[in-house]
């Protein structure tokens, strides 16, 4: 029994010893580079969210990175949301596709407004979207 307790306040004073961890804010900022972390919750600053009614609280997607222009599925989506809003010199662009894959350009619209943008009709309820940065949309090409 004294070799148990001997050995458990060894491994008690290994643990104690060993350096200090680093600070979780020096390693981990909490957000990935395709979507925030926070997930469901209000997008932070450089995220975007979508949702399912025109006031952006209903049913609405993770956090998207606005720099990743990666394909997402359309929902029924009617509104978008994004921190504190954005300026009209902004240069994202959604771009909405009629199916699920994003291979083509259905339509396109200059994203700027306040924090809650209800999608303009021909925007709504599109089989994919993906986000953007350039300063004009191209040419639909489905």
């Amino acid at each position: 029994m004294n070799k148990l307790f001997l050995a458990t306040i060894a491994l008690a004073g290994a643990l104690v010893s060993a350096s200090p961890a680093p600070a979780v804010e020096a390693r981990d900022t909490g957000v990935s580079h395709a979507y925030d972390a926070r997930d469901f919750g209000k997008p932070g600053i450089g995220y975007f969210r979508m949702c399912k009614d025109k006031y952006c609280t209903l049913d609405c997607s993770v956090n998207f990175r606005t720099t990743n222009p990666g394909c997402f599925a359309g929902d029924g989506y009617q509104s978008m949301q994004l921190a504190g809003g954005i300026g009209s010199t902004s240069t994202l662009k959604l771009i909405g596709t009629p199916h699920d894959s994003c291979s083509c350009q259905d339509s396109c619209w200059a994203v700027y407004g306040p924090e809650c943008m209800e999608l303009p009709d021909w925007m709504k309820n599109k089989g994919s979207y993906r986000m953007i940065q350039q300063d004009t949309c191209d040419d639909a090409n489905c």
